[in-house]
């Protein structure tokens, strides 16, 4: 349901969390939002507040995390007597409603409705990329709560509802992706039941293989993947432009702060051209087109001394709006490269050689080790990067030694604090880190990087995302397809890494209709359950750029490193 249904258009106050406050406005203009919701005041649900007593309706937005619960019993109890309607994320909803039920909260409440956000963003003209705005990476993988897979299914089923598509073939590896897809299963058989029998008949045709080939456009493919199939590509450093930014100050959807102040992404032909590009290739091309549009600014202003046409000053504000989006943009980028400035002689190139020789394993396992322990004593990286090599160590190395692993904790214990002997605990619990002996789940790195070609000898591609390497989930979809017949895992060899694989198909292959196969235009879903880096995504988009396909990438969120070892 939108959220403007949902609250209305009566007079009202509202207050709502300051987390949720980007992706409402990246989904409407808040000042539109405000119009038309016809709100007299906005509050954050973090800040104490005395209200006037105007008798105005309050309408509360906020996560339903359960960590809200108290915070929200004390804005009712201060707002006694007011009416308040309650809109809460769809996250954890029932479990919420339950303890503002055991809280006695229930009855203070007038409405209490959940708000399912997700985020739709197309990353090019055939690929689209929806996201759940979830931070659930550690309830998946150190918590094992089950509900992610459900809610991505809901997703899923709306999508497929919505775009009129009809999945023939399934593909999944892990656990996770497996729940995922048993879940979907129950859903389709569930909405089969429930339909008319006129529509019932259409998808029992084209579940037998009995459809036209003008209604092969109905046929797309599943490929379900999880987070802990390929850890590699959130611990190595991204190297797109948007990958750098999130890693180095935090991408919040579509604006980052730069000392206090909220930039935004705003949508342009310059920005369209950059968000994916290498970092430096993005820098350079925004030098060019500052001194390009410079002299094309300097040229229009001498015409207008004898031509002030609307023609000329519609092409001087085009230039004007054009110079500000490349200022903005060389902005953002001189403050990441403040970040990046690494001090003494330890650099982010020699960081990022060091995770090249460590991904194409040209260091022995001993000598990495070495370098670590140097690493930590020489002051010159935070402890995030020091844990990021470790566990790029351990997993090109299948595991490590546990002494090794005890002199490492010691040592960063020493060096960063206490605080980070729980976090190698947490990285150990989720499968970043594996002490050799301990089942892992990529059991052999080499075998699974030479079977799927993930570290590329020409950088050409691997340089958009990371240093010469492909991500898993790009290089399994590129084997997966074929111009010439059926999507098949023929190619790909998932036998190192643990976990289920699955390849079946929906429908009746050997009829006809079933068998016929029209790729351009056809869908290809994907859905990595766990979360998607930029640099992924990078990958994902000049995979599509050369595709006859579309594509649809579905996840609960964008994750990087900082967020997977802080959170």
């Amino acid at each position: 349901m939108d959220l403007l249904d949902i609250i209305g258009s009566q007079s009202k106050h509202f207050i709502i969390e300051r987390s949720l406050s980007s992706p409402l406005n990246y989904l409407i203009p808040f000042s539109k939002f405000k119009r038309e919701a016809n709100i007299e005041s906005v509050h954050w649900f973090e800040d104490s507040v005395d209200f006037e007593d105007d008798r105005l309706p309050i309408t509360i937005l906020i996560h339903s995390g359960l960590d809200n619960v108290p915070k929200l019993k004390i804005w009712i109890q201060r707002l006694s007597g007011r009416q308040i309607d309650l809109v809460i994320t769809d996250d954890y909803s029932r479990s919420f409603q339950w303890n503002l039920q055991q809280q006695g909260l229930i009855g203070d409440i007038n409405t209490v409705t959940s708000w399912k956000l997700s985020i739709q963003t197309p990353l090019c003209d055939n690929l689209r990329l929806i996201h759940l705005q979830l931070a659930e990476f550690n309830s998946l993988y150190q918590y094992k709560t089950p509900n992610l897979a459900s809610k991505l299914v809901d997703l899923l089923n709306q999508e497929l509802s919505t775009q009129n598509l009809y999945i023939t073939k399934i593909f999944a590896k892990g656990l996770n992706s497996n729940k995922f897809v048993q879940h979907l299963k129950q859903r389709m058989e569930s909405n089969l039941q429930n339909m008319d029998q006129l529509s019932k008949s259409k998808e029992l045709k084209i579940k037998n293989g009995l459809f036209e080939q003008l209604d092969s456009g109905l046929q797309c493919d599943l490929m379900v993947f999880e987070r802990n199939l390929d850890f590699l590509s959130v611990l190595l450093n991204q190297l797109n432009y948007m990958g750098i930014i999130d890693e180095s100050l935090g991408i919040d959807i579509n604006n980052v702060k730069l000392d206090e102040e909220l930039v935004y992404f705003n949508e342009s032909p310059i920005f369209d051209k950059i968000q994916q590009m290498n970092f430096g290739l993005a820098c350079d091309f925004l030098n060019e087109q500052a001194k390009s549009l410079q002299s094309q600014y300097d040229e229009l202003v001498k015409k207008t001394k004898t031509d002030i046409s609307k023609n000329i000053v519609s092409q001087l504000k085009d230039l004007e709006d054009a110079k500000n989006n490349v200022a903005l943009h060389t902005r953002i980028s001189e403050f990441v490269l403040q970040k990046l400035d690494i001090k003494n002689s330890a650099n982010f190139n020699t960081l990022l050689e060091f995770q090249q020789d460590l991904i194409t394993q040209s260091l022995s396992y001993s000598n990495s080790i070495s370098t670590i322990q140097e690493w930590i004593y020489a002051f010159d990286y935070d402890a995030v990067t020091v844990l990021r090599l470790i566990g790029i160590i351990s997993i090109t190395f299948n595991g490590l030694r546990e002494s090794d692993y005890n002199k490492l904790t010691n040592d960063i214990v020493e060096q960063y604090g206490i605080k980070y002997w729980s976090i190698l605990q947490k990285l150990i619990k989720i499968g970043i880190i594996t002490i050799r002996g301990d089942p892992s789940i990529i059991k052999n790195y080499s075998q699974l990087s030479n079977s799927l070609q993930l570290v590329q000898q020409d950088d050409s591609e691997g340089d958009i995302s990371y240093r010469g390497y492909t991500p898993l989930v790009t290089q399994v979809i590129r084997k997966t397809l074929n111009d010439d017949k059926r999507s098949n895992w023929d190619d790909v060899d998932l036998s190192a890494i643990i976990g289920k694989s699955t390849e079946e198909s929906l429908i009746n292959e050997s009829k006809q209709g079933g068998a016929s196969l029209q790729v351009e235009g056809s869908t290809v879903i994907v859905v990595m359950i766990g979360g998607l880096t930029y640099a992924e995504l990078a990958s994902l988009t000049h995979l599509a750029k050369n595709s006859k396909r579309q594509f649809l990438v579905i996840t609960d969120g964008v994750i990087n490193t900082s967020k997977v070892i802080n959170h």
